[in-house]
């Protein structure tokens, strides 16, 4: 099936326009750039608020980092390094 010669040359006439004036066209990215952008800026703000808040300091002396991972501490070791209370092994 051939197109007419008319909706060719308005084909052509619309690229050059393109081409010349410089048409602005904002690609999405995909899902998980997103994503992971996101979780970025999360992390970024977290970190911030963690390095900059007057509580929690002996904690802080101990993990430095913000991350998900999950820290395996017995009570015992929570409670001295928070100074709760004495500690009593």
């Amino acid at each position: 099936m051939e197109q007419s010669p008319c909706c060719n040359e308005e084909a052509d006439t619309l690229a050059k326009t393109a081409i010349t004036e410089g048409v602005v066209v904002k690609a999405l990215k995909p899902r998980y750039e997103l994503k992971q952008h996101l979780q970025e800026l999360f992390f970024k703000k977290w970190q911030n608020l963690w390095d900059n808040r007057n509580s929690g300091r002996s904690v802080h002396k101990v993990l430095e980092t913000v991350h998900l991972k999950l820290a395996l501490w017995m009570r015992e070791e929570i409670l001295f390094v928070t100074g709760q209370r004495p500690f009593i092994p």
